[in-house]
């Protein structure tokens, strides 16, 4: 059991170190600002309330990668995968399960 107790611990401590990094990424912020001004997401979804705690995904140190995360709406929560290149979202995928 305190094995896995500090297993918990060492993934949650990782995370808060991890999480700030990527979401001041420029990926992440190029996706982000990519789905703010995406109107059929916001017709679907209401307006973005807040983005969730966890993201995934692949990113280079020059901008470009593949994210996946959580978009909070005022009527609906999804899950969205982005690819990122040269600065530009070049496909999203919005999963509404």
């Amino acid at each position: 059991i305190h094995w896995f107790i500090f297993c918990i611990l060492f993934m949650m401590i990782l995370m808060a170190f991890i999480e700030p990094i990527v979401k001041n990424s420029k990926t992440f912020l190029i996706a982000k600002q990519y789905v703010e001004s995406d109107p059929t997401l916001l017709t679907k979804i209401g307006k973005i309330k807040y983005y969730g705690l966890f993201l995934s995904g692949r990113i280079e140190s020059n901008g470009d990668g593949k994210i996946r995360f959580i978009i909070i709406g005022e009527h609906k929560t999804i899950k969205a995968r982005a690819e990122i290149n040269n600065n530009k979202v070049v496909d999203i995928y919005y999963d509404e399960n």
